[in-house]
């Protein structure tokens, strides 16, 4: 008999798109080759509502949970408080993060009948935020599940690299509130991870910083991407303009962060090389600040639809000029995946095993990253080679099945028979 097994997600698995969605999607496609998969999904993360034919087709039973105007009441009424310095006391007196706030007691008793009388073999939740799941199951229950948590990425750590975004661009009300989100984090960590039989992480990295502050040792199971079945592009004619792209959710205050830096301290000496490069940038939600960018400069902002396939072949090279946040960034295996060439800060390519000059350009301060993007559009042969280097080093060790099928296998490990 096949095992059984949960699996609660903040949001709804996918192939593609959303970074935390795709992740969702690779553990679900890996428990599912494991036994019955029984996915609920409490959309803290927001998201599309309705299960995909990919999620049909690998889950016995998929729902979603219902959170519209189900907010913690404590957090709603801190959310009202006119006064900045008043809500953000608040907030720290409240001391869980925000993202708990949809775990209620109405919402925590609806899973509690739902999954009343199920008897799992192995229960896996998504993110650090709903840990606290695992308090469905009391000690009165005569059978124990293996408890799974992916925490992606180190949160502490996270929320501590977003303050500093703020604080640098002299926002201290939101860093404030960031090092708030940390500490409640802390507190989440020490109460619920020893209570877990396994965690998971993006990289080592982000298990280092985890296992740097509370004895809590962790599997790396990276993200993953689909190799498309050729890497060639399209090369661009010689008397057209070589184009740069970015990738992201401009929501994201790193993206958003990185983009703002390249286009003040790059981007205008870049432009005016003699190449006179283009760029595409590509996410959704900009700000109306990147917004009044588009169609100025050689800039255009797109708002992704459909494949991104035709943005990476057609670009020279891509950019991650990331200053801040966690995880690894799949906008950089995608690059990869494409062979296309990549300029990257540190922190951009942290925690995966791209390196330069093998792989990529490295650079951090705007006169390297300016002088790594005039490299790689005055040597396209070197941009080739490590284009072409990267997408080896992705297929090697973060294509999507092989990644799947070594999670399926730690998964299939741990389970009873």
């Amino acid at each position: 008999m096949k095992p059984r097994l949960l699996f609660i997600s903040p949001v709804m698995p996918a192939e593609g798109g959303n970074g935390l969605a795709m992740r969702a999607g690779l553990f679900l496609e890996a428990l599912a080759r494991c036994g019955k998969v029984d996915l609920v999904v409490l959309p803290a993360a927001g998201g599309p509502g309705k299960p995909s034919a990919f999620v049909r087709r690998l889950a016995w039973t998929a729902q979603v949970a219902n959170l519209h105007d189900r907010t913690d009441t404590h957090f709603a009424l801190l959310q009202r408080l006119a006064d900045p310095a008043a809500r953000l006391e608040a907030f720290r007196d409240y001391g869980r993060p925000s993202l708990t706030r949809f775990l209620t007691a109405p919402v925590l008793g609806e899973l509690r009948d739902r999954l009343a009388g199920e008897a799992y073999d192995a229960v896996h939740l998504m993110r650090l935020y709903l840990a606290p799941l695992i308090q469905l199951w009391d000690a009165a229950r005569s059978r124990r599940p293996l408890f799974s948590l992916d925490l992606d990425e180190d949160e502490v750590s996270t929320r501590e690299s977003l303050a500093r975004l703020h604080r640098d661009r002299g926002a201290s009300e939101a860093a404030d509130w960031e090092l708030a989100e940390a500490r409640a984090y802390r507190r989440l960590e020490a109460q619920y991870l020893p209570q877990f039989d396994r965690l998971w992480m993006s990289s080592s990295l982000e298990g280092k910083r985890l296992s740097a502050r509370i004895p809590a040792p962790s599997r790396v199971a990276p993200n993953a991407i689909a190799l498309p079945a050729a890497a060639q592009r399209q090369r661009r004619k010689a008397a057209g303009a070589p184009r740069l792209l970015f990738v992201g959710s401009m929501g994201y205050l790193p993206n958003d962060d990185a983009m703002r830096w390249f286009l003040s301290a790059v981007w205008p000496r870049l432009r005016a090389h003699d190449l006179r490069p283009t760029l595409d940038i590509v996410g959704s939600n900009p700000a109306e600040s990147l917004r009044r960018h588009d169609g100025r400069d050689g800039i255009r902002l797109t708002e992704p639809r459909g494949s991104l396939a035709p943005f990476y072949r057609r670009a020279a090279f891509a950019i991650a000029p990331i200053r801040g946040g966690g995880g690894t960034r799949l906008k950089i295996l995608e690059a990869g995946a494409f062979a296309l060439p990549l300029v990257s800060t540190r922190i951009g390519a942290e925690g995966l095993s791209l390196r330069s000059p093998r792989h990529l350009w490295l650079a951090d301060s705007a006169d390297r990253f300016l002088a790594a993007c005039i490299e790689a559009l005055e040597d396209p042969a070197e941009a080739a080679r490590r284009g072409a280097a990267a997408r080896r080093e992705v297929k090697a060790r973060y294509a999507r099945g092989r990644v799947g099928a070594a999670l399926a296998a730690g998964f299939a490990r741990l389970l009873p028979g």
